[in-house]
């Protein structure tokens, strides 16, 4: 979790951060991951299950199988689109937030482009990758903008497609309204779809209590949202997803 509060730019961008992951959430073997995501998406391939087997960098909580948006879709806002049907259909549950995803809603950052190609011509003839990530907590209570400052050389935001395709294989990681939300820092998105990409998408879970007020009504206790997070606003409740090349990558 943060642990530079106080130090270099965006610093004020950094508040204490008192929400945690469920006390359920497990990682789950990369194999388990691969099969689950081979079920969703109508077989679509293999990875190099190898690479799980090295000891993760610093500051990764897991090693996590992530297909490659273009395996997907054309498009990679078509990609996080079908990411996000295919989630409204697994919870079973009405979509708060945004329930579809357009071209003029996301938009991913260069940096995340780059280091993401980087990774995958490390695992050439793979369709989904093997990614040493976390969720969230390492960067809990910064701003999005703040913690994309304080990345690690070899560390880059997620976005909403990656992020989306671990809560696909990691159902127990969103389950209440008291645990940790995860921004896709590896993004930008835009309000109304207005073109300004000055926010950042991210992931969390409303209670029953307050879906009852949006647009779409659960069919559970709850459901999970895709929302927006101002970009230079630390929350005690956020924190950015993100991943972690081999050192010296």
């Amino acid at each position: 979790m943060a642990t530079s509060k106080g130090a270099g730019r965006y610093a004020n961008e950094e508040v204490e951060c008192t929400y945690r992951y469920p006390s359920d959430y497990r990682p789950k073997k990369i194999t388990t991951q691969l099969n689950i995501l081979n079920q969703l998406f109508g077989g679509i391939g293999n990875a190099n299950l190898k690479l799980a087997e090295q000891p993760l960098p610093k500051n990764a909580e897991a090693w996590f199988a992530i297909p490659k948006w273009q395996s997907v879709s054309r498009t990679y806002a078509k990609a996080a689109d079908k990411v996000l049907q295919l989630l409204i259909k697994q919870r079973d549950c009405g979509f708060w937030g945004y329930p579809e995803i357009y071209e003029g809603y996301v938009r991913q950052r260069k940096r995340k482009i780059r280091m993401l190609n980087a990774l995958a011509n490390h695992q050439k003839g793979y369709k989904i990758l093997v990614v040493a990530a976390q969720f969230g907590l390492f960067h809990g209570g910064r701003s999005p903008r703040r913690a994309r400052w304080v990345f690690a050389k070899n560390e880059v935001g997620l976005g909403v497609f990656e992020v989306g395709c671990m809560i696909l294989v990691h159902q127990k990681r969103f389950q209440s309204g008291n645990e940790l939300w995860a921004d896709c820092a590896g993004d930008m998105s835009s309000t109304c779809n207005d073109y300004t990409f000055d926010s950042t998408p991210c992931f969390g879970f409303r209670e029953e209590r307050e879906v009852r007020l949006g647009w779409r009504k659960s069919r559970g206790k709850g459901s999970l949202e895709l929302d927006e997070n101002s970009s230079d606003i630390g929350t005690f409740d956020s924190g950015s997803a993100s991943a972690f090349l081999p050192e010296g990558d």
